[in-house]
């Protein structure tokens, strides 16, 4: 078992996609919600980066 996708999306990509397999569930080891992958580029802009409220 190991990480996998779950809800995934890909665009302008030209490499093999590995779609199938099993995963470990997250919410096993802690709260957990899985965000919608359309929303990962706005989660990135805010979240990614240096983050002043942590001293970097």
């Amino acid at each position: 078992m190991g990480v996998g996708t779950n809800g995934s999306i890909v665009t302008d990509s030209s490499g093999k996609q590995q779609t199938r397999g099993s995963a470990f569930d997250p919410r096993s080891f802690h709260s957990y919600t899985l965000d919608p992958a359309s929303d990962l580029p706005s989660l990135l802009g805010t979240y990614a980066g240096p983050q002043a409220d942590i001293g970097l």
